[in-house]
């Protein structure tokens, strides 16, 4: 009862910030307030709630809270207030149901397996992997372009990145920022080694002030909200959708107050609406134009024509207003990019599987938060920002499976 009350609470915290700030700050947010997809979205996301789990320690069940508060919560709102498309909305809803349906596992298995690995050495494994990518910085250079400035990060990003994503570190780096440095941070803060942690936390932000990338940072700020809302070992769900709640309303306080909008920005805009936005974008355009059909896939391309002159991220980047950008797009989007609705159905099956397969080999006797730390920021690049077979490899979804099932052998 208390994840469904504080799941309703989200949605009008949502919609308050969507009007108070994002509509007013934001020309793309076109407002076209449509009440009968509104009300219709009330009832569809009441239903919704009834169908996810209500209290689960199952890894996949939190998994799929994140998918439905981040991106499934925001399409509600973004199609009632802009009037968007209701055929994208109710093919995100069906796929989430089909890849939710599919990853069940209503038992949860206790596995007895040998401990091959204990906290500390894992610990100190880890340390060796996040050495080697600051060791790299220093020696290509990147570490020349160092800054702190927000309002400055893209600045030298491109320089930087040439420098640093060479050959083998274009994806170790992501195996770092994304994987093994969350998991070492979750590792120290579980372990109660606090001051290890705010020197871990600080190589985060050496790293985002090198590179530009304010996902590096927010990676350790997931992992301590993490840590808060799985703090218990009797996992409450409705922590969740709380948690959202309190950031949305800070950052929306902070801007009411001082009329700055950076932490409104990254907090409403960023996390929730612009997702949604240039997803819909992305079905928009390729409903009436060429679908992909992974022609810009590295492997496909060898055998497949790309029917278009620019990659498909600089495309949609111009039509959301940032010609010089590439805005990226959620696994649902890029589904209907390369195949449409088949293509949708088919990446929402993938992930329905992958899910299973974390729930199967899921260890109970292994906090959930520690689980979650080493793939939680893989995951939620896919829910919003990342295309299924560029997850694999760039963001690390594959490395993180593998690492996931280590840490299910963990002796903690």
């Amino acid at each position: 009862m208390k994840l469904f009350l504080f799941s309703i609470l989200l949605k009008l915290t949502l919609e308050l910030s969507f009007c108070l700030f994002v509509i007013p700050n934001y020309s793309i947010f076109e407002p076209r307030f449509n009440t009968t997809i509104y009300i219709l979205g009330w009832i569809f996301y009441i239903i919704l709630l009834k169908v996810l789990p209500q209290n689960s320690n199952q890894i996949g069940s939190l998994l799929f809270l994140f998918l439905f508060y981040l991106f499934i919560l925001p399409s509600f709102i973004f199609v009632a207030y802009c009037d968007d498309s209701t055929s994208f909305l109710l093919l995100t809803i069906a796929s989430f149901l089909i890849s939710y349906f599919i990853s069940k596992n209503k038992k949860l298995k206790n596995i007895s397996v040998k401990n091959f690995l204990d906290s500390r050495r894992l610990i100190f494994l880890l340390a060796f992997f996040l050495s080697i990518q600051t060791l790299w910085i220093f020696v290509s250079g990147g570490y020349k372009y160092i800054s702190f400035d927000f309002y400055k990060i893209y600045e030298y990003r491109y320089e930087v990145s040439n420098l640093l994503n060479k050959s083998f570190f274009s994806y170790y780096s992501g195996f770092v920022y994304n994987v093994a440095g969350t998991l070492c941070f979750a590792l120290l803060l579980y372990k109660k080694h606090f001051t290890k942690s705010l020197l871990c936390f600080l190589l985060f932000v050496f790293w985002f002030g090198v590179t530009g990338h304010k996902q590096i940072l927010f990676n350790c700020f997931l992992i301590l909200g993490l840590f808060v809302i799985l703090a218990s070992k009797k996992h409450q769900s409705y922590r969740l959708p709380l948690g959202l709640i309190l950031a949305i309303c800070c950052s929306l306080i902070n801007f009411m107050g001082t009329k700055n909008l950076f932490l409104a920005d990254m907090i409403i805009r960023r996390i929730f609406f612009d997702p949604v936005q240039v997803a819909y974008t992305y079905y928009h355009f390729f409903r009436q134009n060429e679908l992909t059909w992974w022609s810009e896939n590295l492997i496909f391309n060898k055998f497949l024509t790309y029917p278009y002159d620019e990659p498909s991220t600089r495309i949609i980047s111009k039509l959301v207003g940032y010609p010089d950008g590439n805005a990226n797009a959620s696994y649902l989007a890029t589904g209907f990019m390369h195949a449409g609705f088949i293509g949708v159905l088919i990446y929402a099956s993938i992930l329905g599987f992958i899910v299973r397969f974390l729930n199967y080999h899921q260890n109970t006797s292994i906090p959930l938060f520690l689980s979650m730390s080493c793939i939680v920021c893989p995951f939620l690049a896919l829910f919003t920002s990342a295309d299924l077979t560029t997850s694999m490899l760039t963001h690390s979804l594959a490395f993180s499976l593998v690492i996931y099932l280590a840490v299910q052998k963990l002796k903690v």
